[in-house]
């Protein structure tokens, strides 16, 4: 196994059968031919002596040598990723950098606004795609298939994902929770009650069934069993829900209003006591001296403080 007689080319072929243990679906994932997916096996099959991925049934699994290559092989091209993407120096009037960003529908319209204002200001070039914040943003983050994540740290609902000693975090800003109806269809004067609460109907955001919100936990220590109607994918979503019905929304404040003017909606403070919400900023160590990474975590601290 001589490393000068090694194509490098196929560690990304080798990582893809790693991940997918499928030959079609590591095909797709590299946006290559089956067939050149398939010769790519068999120089590797042939380089380690090993067949790598057998079927077993209807499935493929991996063997052992297969097993034990997931974590070099990874580590690896992380690496490798990281030299090709080292910069002297990141000049954000001028630079023309790609990040990608994970986060919650709840960050991006909270947060975003004020990162984008300051990067059209000060780095023009510079463009950051926001993906959905789902169970593996973080196992993605590992893999350098993202540079950040932005929310609530609780490990407890990324059960796929074990922290790394290579992770670091850095708070963004705090927000609370609070009640929001249709006055014109839950009548009410000043603040909803705890009874009121209680008996009425309410909307729940669901982000799977592993998931537990803020909210659900907060319900969970005050004993309570809300009435659930409906469930949303999104605290945005679940707001859009609340006009010209008697439904009670439980949101974050900053999202409340920004929106419940335009829906004429009404804010309440929440009855029930709900741990904050603390967003963070998380990127792994090996972008620690990025200039670049650098940039942006200054860009996303600053628009934490500024909201």
């Amino acid at each position: 196994m001589q490393f000068h007689n090694f194509d490098l080319n196929l560690l990304r072929s080798l990582d893809a059968f790693l991940t997918e243990r499928n030959v079609t679906r590591a095909a797709e994932r590299l946006f290559v031919t089956q067939q050149a997916m398939s010769a790519s096996l068999r120089r590797l099959r042939e380089h380690f002596d090993d067949e790598l991925l057998v079927r077993v049934g209807r499935n493929f699994e991996l063997t052992p040598l297969a097993t034990a290559l997931i974590d070099p092989v990874k580590t690896s091209l992380t690496s490798i990723q990281t030299a090709l993407q080292v910069r002297p120096k990141f000049d954000p009037k001028t630079e023309q950098r790609h990040f990608k960003v994970a986060m919650t529908d709840y960050a991006a319209m909270v947060l975003m606004p004020s990162v984008l204002r300051l990067l059209l200001q000060s780095a023009p070039y510079t463009v950051i795609h926001v993906e959905r914040l789902d169970a593996d943003s973080y196992n993605r983050l590992e893999r350098g298939d993202l540079d950040f994540c932005v929310g609530l740290i609780d490990w407890e609902n990324h059960k796929i994902y074990k922290p790394s000693e290579h992770i670091r975090i850095e708070g963004l800003f705090r927000d609370d929770f609070v009640c929001v109806v249709d006055p014109a269809h839950f009548k009410l004067e000043g603040d909803i009650t705890l009874e009121q609460y209680i008996n009425a109907p309410h909307g729940q955001v669901s982000f799977g069934s592993d998931w537990r919100t803020l909210i659900d936990r907060g319900w969970l220590r005050a004993g309570i069993e809300p009435r659930i109607v409906t469930k949303a994918p999104s605290f945005s979503s679940l707001i859009m829900m609340v006009p010209g019905t008697p439904l009670v929304a439980t949101i974050h404040r900053r999202m409340a209003q920004s929106m419940a003017h335009a829906l004429n909606l009404k804010i309440m403070e929440c009855p029930i006591t709900i741990r904050a919400l603390e967003e963070s900023l998380v990127w792994l160590d090996r972008n620690d001296t990025d200039p670049g990474h650098v940039f942006i975590r200054d860009l996303f601290k600053k628009a934490g403080m500024d909201i």
